[in-house]
């Protein structure tokens, strides 16, 4: 779903609006309080409803869920407009899927933008020459202005591998945080953020009743599942437990599924495990081979894609196959991707809480002392367990168990203005995650669950199919991040979530009706991509260092330190997961900007 639109301040009964889903030019539709044209140059492809009798206007993606008694509904246009008639902006609290729109309200004379709950999906606005323009994809944004860098989201992108709400990485352009609703003052040219979805965490009863709670979860998935059954279903098969599990459920419904795998290269151990799901499941099993000396046009083809760039290079095999879905099946098709099953249900860095509570116990100087022990001689930059351990004492010095777990690259050691960033950003990468924890006194569990959601799964996991998918005309689902699955997954204490030191346990345990324990506790290589392996073939080296070294970004970095990292690379030194998320976030930045030159 493209959408872009603008809205004339001049008056609230001349509205314009803009669809630039082709040809990224803005056409204006004009219509007013006694007519508004229902067919203008909206097709079924832009995802658009245009409600009539109520005098309101209304974008949304075409797959909308309300949850009604424990059943999902499709609603029609006229049973929107009833809802938004009879409870305004509140009737997206009872929209079951993720949803981003845009509601003008006639009567009230109030603009709303809403990005989705718990995925991808941000819209973006800004106030430029007396108009509100608005725009689900931020490249399109940008060609009203073009891009003024705002080096702290730059700072934020290379730190964390995401920029946080409100922010872009344009000084003026705002982007409507995950969760939230923001309620547009256009002729003061304001906006106030309201949350429409909290996370309600029980934490009365740690011994709750686990085979409860898991037939809970299995009928939350179960209904998802059957809501997604009527039309044919590309799903990614990774041999992984989420999507695996949520492929049984979904089988139950339909047989109308076809099931698609990436390998990198002729040998990928994950490839037997995909076909077993796959032979178990009656489903046809699509097997699409990246090869090393494709990868640099992969790369490529995935920024042009993107419409905001961020830090996960998995992003690379989903495009990847999302293209090429479309060009076997044509454009429209439904696609689901299980990202979100173990955010909700049990990731590794949980079992790690207990940690961080004994570190933040240590003076933050010292903490900071013990990372710049890192910097002496460049030992962070490379691959060793000392390094591992003096990144996590340097993560500590956060003191903020939001943050401290989603730093992912060493941007902040060698940014050149960190100290002045560093103490803004973390009030920006935190502001909103209170907003949307709905108990009294949450946890650290709580607090780490959400950042868990609204960052890592929302600016990063999730990115990589949403945007891809929306420009190449694949609708894409995530029903672990479904309303109903948010609410279920705040039911289960943590004890439940990771039990006996296995993560995901309630999500293994349900997949144990269907498949061999050996298949379920086995030991997952996962699903990214080889980047070392490739960036050591000379040609793609000479590619990565020729884009970063002469870049936009590195006028910001030092120059010296990057290009020692690169130089590791090509020396085959194997250098620090820090080190290479920094390279890779460079990388596809200068890229991303290359694709989009026109508002270079």
């Amino acid at each position: 779903m493209v959408i872009v639109g603008s809205i004339s301040k001049a008056s609230s009964k001349n509205i314009s609006i803009t669809n630039s889903l082709n040809n990224k030019k803005w056409k204006d539709i004009k219509f007013d309080n006694k007519s508004i044209c229902l067919n203008v140059c909206y097709d079924v492809d832009s995802d658009t409803v245009i409600i009539n009798d109520t005098s309101k206007l209304f974008i949304s993606d075409d797959k909308l869920y309300l949850l009604d008694h424990s059943s999902q509904k499709k609603l029609g246009n006229y049973e929107i407009a009833q809802m938004v008639e009879n409870k305004s902006i509140d009737f997206i609290k009872g929209i079951q899927s993720n949803i981003n729109l845009f509601l003008y309200d006639k009567v009230k004379d109030k603009i709303y933008l809403a990005s989705n709950r718990a995925t991808a999906g941000r819209m973006f606005y800004l106030f430029w020459e007396d108009t509100l323009f608005f725009s689900n994809d931020f490249t399109l944004m940008l060609n009203i202005k073009g891009l003024s860098l705002n080096n702290i989201a730059l700072y934020a992108y290379t730190k964390f591998g995401a920029v946080p709400e409100d922010i872009t990485f344009d000084k003026l352009i705002k982007s409507v945080p995950v969760g939230h609703y923001a309620t547009i003052d256009y002729k003061n040219k304001r906006a106030e953020y309201t949350p429409f979805y909290n996370f309600n965490y029980n934490n009365s009863d740690a011994a709750k009743d686990f085979s409860k709670l898991l037939w809970s979860s299995e009928q939350a998935l179960k209904n998802n599942a059957k809501g997604l059954s009527k039309t044919q279903v590309h799903m990614l098969i990774s041999g992984g437990i989420d999507s695996s599990l949520f492929a049984f459920y979904l089988k139950e419904y339909t047989s109308n599924i076809i099931g698609h795998f990436c390998r990198f290269g002729n040998n990928d151990p994950e490839q037997k495990y995909a076909e077993i799901v796959a032979k178990k499941l009656n489903i046809p099993l699509k097997i699409h081979t990246l090869y090393d000396e494709n990868v640099i046009q992969e790369i490529e083809d995935t920024a042009s894609n993107t419409s905001y760039p961020h830090g996960d290079y998995s992003n690379i095999s989903v495009n990847f196959i999302i293209r090429k879905i479309k060009e076997e099946f044509g454009p429209g098709h439904l696609m689901i991707d299980c990202n979100g099953g173990d955010d909700g249900f049990g990731y590794a860095a949980l079992t790690r809480i207990p940690i961080w509570e004994k570190l933040y116990k240590i003076p933050t100087s010292m903490l900071k002392l013990f990372g710049n022990l890192a910097t002496i001689g460049n030992t962070w930059m490379y691959d060793s367990k000392i390094t591992q351990i003096l990144f996590y004492l340097y993560r500590a010095k956060e003191k903020n168990i939001y943050i401290s777990h989603i730093i992912s690259s060493a941007g902040e050691k060698l940014f050149k203005n960190s100290r002045q960033y560093n103490k803004e950003l973390q009030k920006i990468i935190t502001h909103f995650f209170d907003n949307n924890i709905k108990s009294k006194s949450p946890t650290e569990y709580d607090k780490m669950n959400v950042a868990q959601f609204y960052h890592t799964n929302s600016r990063l996991w999730t990115a990589k199919g949403y945007s891809p998918a929306n420009k190449l005309n694949i609708h894409i689902i995530f029903p672990f991040t479904w309303k109903n699955m948010l609410d279920q997954q705040c039911e289960i204490p943590l004890n439940m979530k990771v039990y006996d030191n296995e993560i995901k346990w309630p999500l293994k345990k349900l997949l144990e009706k269907y498949m061999p324990k050996d298949f379920i506790y086995r030991k997952k290589s996962g699903f990214a991509p080889p980047l070392y392996r490739w960036l050591k073939i000379e040609h793609n080296y000479n590619y990565a260092h020729k884009t970063i070294m002469n870049g936009v970004a590195i006028t910001q970095f030092k120059r010296d330190k990057i290009d020692k990292i690169l130089k590791l690379i090509k020396s085959n030194k194997k250098i620090s997961r820090y080190a290479m998320n920094l390279i890779w976030s460079l990388l596809f930045f200068e890229i991303w900007l290359k694709s989009n030159k026109e508002f270079k």
